[in-house]
């Protein structure tokens, strides 16, 4: 099993919660373990798979594009996941600023 995390940065934008994330992750049949950092306010959602590129599409489908929260996890996130290959570095899947150099499946 390998996991994929999406650092939910919520001082970039008030917009919504990371409770609202959480929400918008159960409504896909999704249920990620939270981690929370009480004095930062960051939020960590890891997921669990064994077909992680799967897994990110249907993220990205179900809460990346979604038509109310959208926009913003794409302004509050940082998604890194285990390395497919075996790998010891993390991929970065998405980074709010988009000057980030992002790495593929």
């Amino acid at each position: 099993m390998q996991s994929l995390s999406i650092l939910i940065q919520p001082s970039q934008s008030d917009a919504f919660q990371p409770e609202d994330a959480i929400a918008l992750a159960k409504s896909l049949g999704r249920y990620p373990e939270v981690d929370r950092d009480k004095q930062t306010g960051e939020v960590v959602l890891n997921f669990f798979s064994e077909n992680l590129p799967l897994l990110w599409s249907q993220l990205v489908k179900g809460m990346f594009n979604d038509e109310e929260l959208g926009e913003w996890l794409q302004s509050v996130s940082i998604v890194v996941c285990d390395p497919v290959d075996g790998g010891r570095d993390e991929l970065l899947l998405y980074h709010f600023d988009e000057d980030e150099e992002l790495d593929e499946f």
